[in-house]
């Protein structure tokens, strides 16, 4: 199993994750107050993520992975694609 850490040092090498269909256009080139604000909030949860993992602190690795994975979804619905979270966005089956 890997952890959180090692998923995002592949989303390079990996294709992206299928996202849902939405009814608009990705937003790409124009950073929202929505956009902006996930973005801070996903550098903060990787840094700590990256602290937990190094200190063995599963609790904490579980709810910033959680915050990730809430993160990617919100995004997700809003039509904005973060590469920073594509590790941590809801699976398309």
């Amino acid at each position: 199993m890997t952890t959180p850490s090692e998923r995002l040092g592949s989303v390079w090498t990996q294709r992206p994750a299928r996202v849902p269909p939405h009814d608009k256009p990705l937003r790409r080139w124009v950073l929202t107050e929505l956009q902006t604000q996930i973005v801070d909030r996903t550098t903060e949860a990787l840094t700590s993520l990256r602290i937990a993992e190094a200190e063995d602190d599963d609790h904490l690795v579980d709810v910033r992975t959680g915050e990730l994975e809430s993160l990617a979804r919100t995004a997700c619905e809003h039509g904005l694609e973060i590469p920073q979270l594509r590790p941590f966005a809801p699976q398309v089956a």
